[in-house]
């Protein structure tokens, strides 16, 4: 068993062998993410992994947990961002973790949709369309 405190390179068995020679925020991100103890790491680095697909194992259920508590919260960029991307990447989310997975489906996301995203309509779009195929695979 891993040890608590463990990072995700060290979790997955995929160590930072070699930084990117791109440089970019984004990058830089989650390269210090991915060495840092995920007990330490913030919701942003969170969203910044899971919007990578990175360490969604170890990830998954502390995502639907804090989807499931904050659904409107700003994690990074705007009220809802952490759940609009679990809607995003709920496939993904489904085969690293189908109970992190489940515990998203069954969550009431019609009013945030409205609320949330009222600033966008590309956004709120997106995200009605997702929530729609995902209600509509449990259905």
């Amino acid at each position: 068993m891993k040890r608590a405190g463990a990072s995700l390179a060290e979790l997955s068995g995929q160590p930072l062998t070699r930084p990117s020679e791109f440089r970019s925020g984004l990058i830089d991100q989650w390269e210090a993410a991915w060495i840092k103890p995920v007990n330490q790491l913030t919701c942003e680095e969170v969203l910044c992994l899971f919007s990578q697909g990175s360490g969604l194992p170890w990830l998954a259920d502390p995502i639907a947990e804090f989807v499931e508590s904050y659904p409107d919260a700003e994690t990074a960029f705007y009220p809802g961002d952490m759940t609009i991307e679990a809607l995003r990447q709920f496939d993904r989310l489904k085969e690293a973790d189908a109970r992190a997975a489940r515990r998203i489906e069954l969550l009431d996301l019609t009013g945030l949709i409205e609320s949330a995203f009222s600033f966008s309509r590309p956004l709120r779009r997106e995200a009605e369309s997702l929530y729609e195929a995902i209600k509509s695979q449990c259905a």
